[in-house]
């Protein structure tokens, strides 16, 4: 989920934006929302906006948030929000601004779903420190702490950092993902870390399994192991190399990107790639900006001989 929120006047506090960003992923894992590409929270009415818009022109949601309740403000939101699956995903346009199918329908559906988000979240707790009192009565804290005691010894202090920054960005990269303090201390912690760690290292180490390092090859040995294990890659997942289709498809629901986080997909793929270039430029991106890889460095080490290489084992360059 990409979308951008954006605050004017809105008189919402820390722990409201923490609860709204909750809501809006419960909504999009409800009702996936690919063309909505901003939500704006305003302190006053824009045009001749109640308390909520959805707009039809460009798919975007404003929302009267500042002096109402946040209940309030989550079912205006909720109210919009279904205004937008029923343009992007039934394929209806504008109804009447009072009374319709449309109106009804938002009315009826936008208190299920704060009923069943109530139901869902119903100890939800703000994982933040306390704006008083002793900060060590936080969730974060509590967390940061069994983080602390149980790693001890398997993690050495100066990489404790380093443990945190990986929970968040493999979390980030399942943007469906709903990110709290017990990503910290859970089951599946020790599993990510040791994924993002092995990536890491590679990264820093330039380290290559010595079975391929020994092979007699032409061209850099980092850079065929690359290209060789992504082809790999993606034929068990396409059964052919990939079409500008497939890569877009993949590119809608996050895979691409998750693929390339956790080095399945090799950056001189993403470069060497027609089809990759076209499917990104389809969804109006740019390579660096959506996979968040300086790719500097890998466009030095194309030479002719890895294009070659590339078209002889891909078909095309």
């Amino acid at each position: 989920m990409r979308i951008k929120i954006i605050q004017k006047d809105a008189g919402l506090s820390e722990q409201d934006n923490e609860i709204i960003n909750i809501f809006l992923q419960f909504l999009y894992d409800k009702m996936p929302l690919e063309n909505t590409k901003s939500i704006s929270f305003l302190g006053n009415r824009d045009n001749d906006m109640t308390t909520g818009v959805f707009k039809l022109e460009d798919g975007n949601i404003k929302v009267l948030s500042k002096g109402r309740m946040l209940i309030d403000v989550l079912r205006t939101l909720a109210h919009e929000w279904i205004h937008g699956a029923e343009h992007e995903i039934l394929g209806w346009g504008k109804g009447p601004d009072i009374g319709g199918p449309n109106e009804n329908i938002c009315n009826i559906y936008s208190g299920m779903l704060m009923k069943e988000f109530q139901k869902e979240f119903p100890n939800y707790k703000i994982s933040m420190l306390p704006k008083k009192g002793d900060p060590r009565k936080s969730n974060l804290f509590k967390y940061c702490y069994k983080m602390v005691r149980d790693y001890k010894g398997l993690i050495e202090d100066g990489d404790l950092k380093l443990y945190v920054v990986a929970q968040l960005q493999i979390l980030k990269a399942f943007e469906n993902s709903l990110i709290t303090p017990n990503c910290l201390a859970s089951a599946k912690s020790w599993k990510r870390w040791e994924i993002w760690k092995k990536r890491y290292d590679r990264i820093n180490k330039q380290e290559i399994p010595q079975e391929v390092e020994e092979q007699p090859i032409a061209l850099p040995t980092k850079i065929k192991y690359e290209l060789d294990s992504t082809k790999e890659f993606l034929l068990s997942k396409y059964d052919k190399i990939p079409t500008v289709e497939d890569l877009e498809r993949n590119m809608s629901d996050g895979t691409l990107f998750r693929w390339v986080f956790l080095s399945k997909i090799s950056p001189y793929y993403i470069l060497l790639s027609d089809e990759l270039q076209q499917a990104v430029k389809n969804k109006n991106k740019d390579i660096t900006s959506y996979f968040k890889i300086d790719f500097g460095v890998y466009k030095n080490n194309i030479t002719e001989d890895v294009k070659r290489y590339y078209k002889e084992n891909y078909g095309h360059v």
